[in-house]
This record gives C-alpha cells, structure tokens and sequence, in this order.
C-alpha cells in the first residue's frame, strides 16, 4: 500500500488581504445606502408635515368663508407676498401667501411653507 501525502491548505496573506477589502466594501456600501435611505426619510417627513400644515390651513380658511363668517379671513389680495395671518410658522420659518383677485370674482391663494433639511 502506497502512503500518499496530504498538503495543508492555507490562505496566503494576499487572499486574505482581498477578502478584507472585498468585505469591506461590500459593508461600506450597505451602511451608505442606510444612510441615503434615513436622509429621505426624513425629507419625505418634512415634505409631508408641510403640505398638511398648508392643507389645514387652507380648508380653516375655506370653512370660515364657507359660513360667511364676517372678516374671519382679511386677507392682503395685491398678488404680493404677505405673512399669513395670526403669525403661523412652520419649523420656525413664517408660512407666507399671495392672493390674487379674478374677474369671475374668486380668489386665488397660494401658500408658501418653507423648512430647513
């Protein structure tokens, strides 16, 4: 009966040293995409908040001309910008409106909500 050798099998220093940096990489690029993924998050947040601070607005105000509610609403129609009315903010900055005056009689409101990222 012949007697056969077994090598050991080893990684050499310059396998490992690839596997590293592949490794790393790959983990790299997994905690970047975590953090581009928390940074929209918390746009879309902002985003979203806005819009239904402008909405509640807008449908307060819509209500109160609704029930015909004298001066409830006395609001500057030159088509320039104006702070709205009872100083409301949002993230600490002034929610700001134009208005404008139609022909047909209607008016246009248009809101202004600004936050910082």
């Amino acid at each position: 009966m012949l007697k056969t050798l077994q090598t050991k099998k080893a990684y050499s220093l310059v396998e490992i040293i690839a596997t590293v940096i592949l490794f790393s990489v790959g983990i790299l690029g997994i905690l970047a995409a975590f953090s581009f993924a928390s940074k929209d998050t918390r746009i879309s947040n902002k985003k979203l908040m806005a819009a239904n601070k402008g909405r509640a607005l807008l449908e307060d105000m819509r209500a109160r001309v609704d029930t015909r509610t004298p001066n409830a609403w006395n609001l500057t129609c030159n088509g320039a910008a104006h702070s709205w009315p009872n100083g409301e903010s949002f993230d600490g900055k002034p929610i700001v409106y134009s208005c404008s005056d139609h022909t047909s009689g209607a008016r246009q409101v248009t809101l202004t909500v600004e936050w910082d990222d």
